[in-house]
């Protein structure tokens, strides 16, 4: 007979592996917010520069070796937006690609542009459904997922609360 149980006493405790600690953890879902203009794009974008010639985090780590990275955008061209500002980064473009390629982190930006008609972000049980599917692709595939999304319109809210779609999609 199937197990449906596992005891907490049969895990085998891990730590985190972390792209860049404390804010992007391999094998998990990390999901960057702010309002238009606030340079969520161009911190990521530099991240992923560093990342493609294996320099430095923000905060001045070494990264240990170069990196292959995603970087989905739908909001700027491919030819004249994106790829000068990956190379005012001084990013090697030979490690990003916008298809799949085996990346140790891949960027959505933005999340919403991405969504199916099975993905509303408004219905708690869809935004969770996706959560969950992403989750499992960035353990699959041993990497980070950063989601960058923008804030609503709702003045005066904390920043958690002005997310776009369900509060599952924050928690």
């Amino acid at each position: 007979m199937e197990r449906l149980l596992t005891l907490y006493s049969e895990v085998q405790s891990t730590d985190v592996r972390w792209l860049w600690y404390p804010f992007i953890a391999i094998g998990k879902i990390t999901l960057l917010q702010g309002d238009p203009g606030d340079g969520k794009s161009t911190m990521m974008m530099n991240l992923i520069a560093e990342l493609s010639m294996g320099g430095r985090t923000p905060d001045g780590c070494k990264i240990s070796a170069p990196q292959k990275v995603i970087y989905q955008c739908s909001e700027d061209g491919v030819s004249d937006t994106i790829k000068p500002r990956l190379e005012r980064c001084g990013a090697d473009c030979r490690k990003i690609a916008f298809i799949e390629f085996r990346p140790r982190l891949v960027v959505i930006d933005p999340i919403q542009a991405y969504l199916g008609s099975d993905s509303d972000l408004q219905i708690a049980g869809r935004a969770r459904k996706l959560m969950r599917r992403l989750g499992m692709w960035a353990a699959g595939y041993d990497c980070a997922i950063v989601l960058i999304g923008h804030l609503n319109k709702k003045e005066g809210s904390k920043g958690l609360y002005r997310s776009l779609g369900s509060i599952d999609v924050v928690a």
